[in-house]
């Protein structure tokens, strides 16, 4: 852990996702040298939270570039958390965020995760699980609640 400030921060993130989009802005989180660092973590979730729809439009798109497993666990569970705002995963992105975290979990291999004091970590297996869980778990209802005839 480091006391130093991060090498992107959240105000340069936010600029970045404006002028060029998530990715790019996943991409230079993925590039600090220190990426998986809880700083990254916390610039990750004002991200999402300050404009859900961006982050969660192209969820295949942005896991694929975060290539550091803590930040993808992360990324899924913050958009698992965002499946109830209105504004998240607009259209039909929510059965293609559900297809995309489900890749993410099979192409992630336990044993590369980053080792910690000889054992493998095992959070981001288990923020991965719990994402698929809420993303899985809300489609079924909110599609469902979509399909439903309007009332009058």
């Amino acid at each position: 852990m480091s006391s130093l400030p991060p090498a992107v921060d959240e105000t340069q993130a936010a600029v970045i996702t404006a002028e060029h989009g998530p990715a790019a802005a996943a991409d230079a989180l993925v590039a600090a040298p220190d990426a998986g660092d809880w700083r990254y973590l916390t610039v990750l979730r004002t991200l999402i939270q300050n404009d859900p729809a961006a982050w969660t439009t192209a969820l295949a798109a942005i896991t694929a570039r975060l290539a550091h497993s803590r930040l993808r666990g992360f990324y899924l569970s913050l958009a698992a958390e965002q499946v109830r705002r209105p504004d998240a995963f607009p259209g039909s992105t929510l059965a293609e965020a559900t297809t995309a975290a489900l890749a993410a979990h099979r192409d992630t291999d336990l044993g590369t995760n980053e080792a910690s004091r000889g054992r493998p970590r095992r959070r981001p297996a288990v923020r991965r699980r719990a994402a698929l869980a809420g993303l899985a778990g809300t489609a079924g209802g909110r599609n469902e609640a979509s399909a439903a005839p309007a009332a009058g």
